[in-house]
């Protein structure tokens, strides 16, 4: 659970907070989106998917999260509908394209990039500074949670040397 604790701490949830809870509950993503909002003791709000929000209109809330393609088609359909405070892309390449989309659409919303929860599960969280790089390339993924390690592997899985892309 202290790794559920840091990941909350890491993002921003409160007691006081709401979190989108938008993952089935097949995939290891739906642990964190459970887990750590009720260790924090904040609400959870269930839906079929984060593209439901398209059919409502919008939502408002503290912490969604979800996939980088999905966020970006989110806040093209219902920017004007979105009021949240922390928006955590993960589970594919977040691009500084989709950064740029999702802070015009939210730009009070903090951005974490929350890498691949199957390459880490979330061991590691960054909050992207406010002016972010313009073009496409991949955004920072972070230092590593409390508790946690994370090591960079080449292509015959052994660690490669800090700096190495």
């Amino acid at each position: 659970m202290s790794d559920a604790r840091a990941l909350a701490a890491a993002v921003g949830l409160t007691s006081s907070s709401r979190m989108l809870f938008a993952t089935s509950i097949n995939f290891d993503v739906s642990a964190f989106e459970i887990f750590s909002a009720l260790g924090a003791g904040a609400c959870v709000e269930v839906v079929r998917d984060a593209l439901e929000l398209i059919e409502r209109g919008g939502w408002t809330g503290s912490v969604i999260s979800a996939v980088p393609s999905v966020l970006a088609e989110l806040v093209d359909e219902v920017a004007d509908g979105l009021d949240v405070e922390t928006v955590i892309c993960a589970g594919e390449v977040l691009t500084s394209s989709v950064v740029e989309k999702v802070r015009t659409a939210l730009p009070r919303a903090r951005v974490v990039n929350g890498y691949g929860q199957t390459e880490s599960f979330y061991a590691t969280a960054f909050a992207l500074p406010p002016a972010t790089p313009a073009g496409t390339g991949a955004m920072p993924i972070g230092r590593p949670l409390d508790n946690m390690r994370t090591y960079v592997l080449g292509h015959d899985l052994t660690p490669v040397p800090t700096g190495v892309v």
